[in-house]
């Protein structure tokens, strides 16, 4: 904790630090980010929010989409949106491309990454365990699909939740929310296969000693 709190502080003090700041990535991450800094430092310093989408929050519903896009501009935030980046220099500038380069004191990079899934490919092809779970991965990106019950397709003794997960169904956003939601979930039901398996011939519980 006591490592967590530095870098809390040392990342506090380069925002308080900086007057020109960029965003890149526009979703709910970026957008909430934007939203703290604005609330924080009130028009005082110069806050650019960059997508490659032509507007903000992608896949939510377009109330939030215009709430949310009034309160930035407002509030004094500036949108480059539909912007393709063809590079980030030192983390102080990017350039696009059309040619023309952004010069920050700051840059945050706020957009997609793919799953940490390739411990989960076979290096070893006598493994069943391996292959199975190799199965599992949805290309390109390499997530693992599961099923309503955010069990591992092919291997459904196995659950997973949070970025690593792919529900095809619910399409659900990245989130630190969603995350906890799915461990709930997954909770629940390993509950519910423990109690199961200590269910008798005649679908009874045994009994508490």
């Amino acid at each position: 904790l006591a490592e967590r709190q530095t870098q809390w502080n040392e990342s506090s003090a380069k925002l308080e630090a900086s007057q020109t700041i960029a965003i890149i990535g526009a979703g709910a991450v970026g957008v909430e980010l934007a939203g703290e800094i604005l609330t924080k430092y009130h028009k005082t310093k110069r806050l650019i929010l960059i997508d490659s989408c032509p507007n903000i929050l992608q896949g939510f519903q377009n109330a939030s989409i215009e709430y949310a896009t009034k309160y930035l501009i407002e509030n004094g935030a500036e949108l480059i949106l539909g912007a393709t980046l063809t590079s980030i220099d030192d983390d102080k500038s990017v350039t696009f491309a059309n040619g023309s380069v952004l010069k920050v004191d700051l840059l945050y990079k706020c957009f997609g990454f793919a799953p940490n899934t390739t411990f989960l490919r076979p290096v070893d092809k006598t493994k069943e365990i391996e292959n199975v779970l190799s199965f599992s991965l949805v290309l390109p990106k390499g997530f693992v699909s599961v099923n309503d019950h955010l069990q591992v397709k092919g291997a459904e003794h196995i659950f997973c939740a949070g970025d690593m997960c792919f529900h095809e169904k619910s399409n659900e956003l990245k989130l630190g929310h969603t995350a906890e939601v799915n461990a709930h979930l997954v909770a629940e039901n390993l509950l519910r296969l423990v109690r199961r398996s200590r269910k008798d011939d005649d679908g009874n519980m045994p009994k508490r000693d």
